[in-house]
C-alpha cells in the first residue's frame, strides 16, 4: 500500500511549477545551467530527500544512479516505474507533469 501523504506531496510538487521537466534521466543540468527532472526525480527529491547531486546522470546514458532506480522499483513497483518512465520520456506520447500527476492521482490516491 502506498503512503497517500507522500503521494500527495509528490503530486503537488509535480504541479507546483518549481521543477523543470527533463527526459531520460532522473536529474541533469542542461546547457543553460538549468536543473531538469523526470517525474521520478521529483519523487526522489521531495519524498525521499535525495539531493540533486545524488541523482545527476548523463542524459540518455546507461550510466546513472542505478541504486536509486532499484530503490524506486521496490517502493513504487516495477510496473508503475516503467509506466511513468514511458509517460515522461516517450517521443510518441509524452505527458507533461500535470498529466503525469493526474495519472498518479487516479492510480494511487
Amino acid at each position: 500500500m502506498y503512503d497517500k501523504v507522500k503521494i500527495k506531496i509528490w503530486v503537488d510538487a509535480l504541479r507546483s511549477g518549481d521543477y523543470k521537466q527533463g527526459h531520460e534521466a532522473l536529474c541533469y543540468e542542461d546547457q543553460d545551467g538549468n536543473t531538469n527532472y523526470c517525474c521520478l526525480g521529483v519523487y526522489m527529491k521531495v519524498v525521499e530527500g535525495l539531493e540533486d547531486k545524488e541523482m545527476f546522470e548523463v542524459k540518455g546514458s546507461a550510466v546513472g544512479p542505478l541504486p536509486v532506480y532499484s530503490d524506486l522499483r521496490v517502493k513504487l513497483g516495477t510496473n508503475l516505474v516503467d509506466r511513468l518512465c514511458l509517460m515522461n520520456d516517450s517521443y510518441l506520447e509524452r505527458f507533461n507533469f500535470n498529466g503525469i500527476a493526474d495519472y498518479i492521482e487516479k492510480e494511487l490516491l
